[in-house]
């Protein structure tokens, strides 16, 4: 029998909304940091809900996976010529990252919160490793994906 470990750290915390199973990761200097991505921070902007002020998110039951990347909201990449009659991205987007050090449960750090940019109409936070260079700082780093354009700001 072949049992293969992906990994053998499990990082659960509990919050308001449920538990999050996150992940640690290292920074680009090999400093350890977990991960909680794809947290839902409001119901997906779908049917009534579709250009309406956001509704915060239900609580989950169970143990939330927030190991995956966020999906890009839906959006034309005008910056691109070659994109721009193409549309990417999903109108369920409403999700943030939470990138903190290893510390004690009592310890305050300063909070970054990073908005990408984009003019409201096009972008996303980035890659999978976006929060390797601030991670090897003592901050707590929070991003997030948001309505664009005509789907969030007209």
């Amino acid at each position: 029998i072949l049992i293969i470990f992906t990994s053998c750290y499990s990082l659960i915390v509990k919050t308001k909304q449920g538990n999050l199973q996150g992940e640690e990761r290292k920074s680009r200097n090999g400093k350890v940091y977990h991960a909680f991505t794809k947290i839902p921070y409001a119901k997906a902007p779908l049917g009534k809900l579709r250009l309406k002020n956001p509704v915060e998110a239900e609580p989950w039951q169970g143990t939330l996976n927030a190991t995956e990347n966020l999906p890009i909201c839906l959006q034309i990449p005008s910056f691109i010529p070659s994109m721009r009659n193409k549309p990417v991205g999903q109108e369920d987007c409403l999700y943030l990252n939470i990138y903190m050090p290893v510390i004690s449960s009592t310890e305050k750090l300063p909070v970054l919160v990073y908005v990408h940019g984009g003019g409201f109409r096009c972008g996303d936070v980035g890659s999978k490793h976006s929060a390797d260079y601030f991670m090897d700082e003592n901050v707590i780093m929070v991003n997030f994906h948001y309505r664009l354009a005509a789907l969030g700001f007209l």
